[in-house]
C-alpha cells in the first residue's frame, strides 16, 4: 500500500495518480513487457533520489544545487 501524501498534488502528481488508478492487469502486462527497461529507470530514479534525501537530509545547499543543475541538463 502506498501512503497518500499530506499536501495537495500538483497536475503532473494528478496525471501521475490518475494513471495508477488505471486497470492493473493492463499496467501489469506493460510492466512485466518492458521490465528490462523499467527496471534500468527505477534503478536510475532510486539513484538519483538518493542523493537528493541525502543533501537534503544534510541541509547541502551547494549539492542540492549541483543534482539540480546536472538534471537540468538531462532533461527536454
Amino acid at each position: 500500500n502506498f501512503d497518500k501524501p499530506k499536501f495537495p498534488l500538483n497536475p503532473s502528481l494528478k496525471g501521475l495518480a490518475r494513471i495508477a488508478g488505471s486497470n492493473p492487469e493492463m499496467w501489469t502486462d506493460i510492466f512485466l513487457t518492458n521490465r528490462g527497461s523499467v527496471l534500468q529507470a527505477m534503478n536510475v530514479f532510486e539513484k538519483n533520489f538518493s542523493q537528493i534525501k541525502k543533501a537534503l537530509s544534510q541541509k547541502n545547499a551547494a549539492a542540492l544545487k549541483k543534482l539540480i543543475a546536472n538534471a537540468n541538463k538531462h532533461s527536454a
